[in-house]
């Protein structure tokens, strides 16, 4: 179980959808899992952002430094974190 995922239909034709999912909480596999269980499967999968970082135009496989602001929005997020533990 997880926190549940909000789902936006982009696009369909008569054999495919395609789809935007927005999760708040990821788990192994999660969203191959999500599609499987209501009878499909995924063709493509692609991430694009993490947290309050954006992806953009990245390429496959390629990297960048971390803006100083997305690294302070980062130890935000587990900050919140684990002052909600306590």
């Amino acid at each position: 179980m997880s926190l549940p995922a909000k789902v936006y239909v982009k696009s369909k034709s008569d054999d495919s959808m395609e789809l935007r999912i927005i999760i708040t909480e990821g788990r192994k596999r999660q969203i191959r899992n999500m599609i499987s269980a209501v009878g499909s499967s995924v063709k493509n999968l692609r991430r694009v952002q993490f947290g309050t970082i954006k992806l953009d135009d990245l390429p496959v496989g390629r990297w960048r430094p971390l803006l100083d602001e997305e690294v302070r929005a980062l130890y935000r997020s587990v900050e919140l974190k684990q002052n909600k533990k306590i």
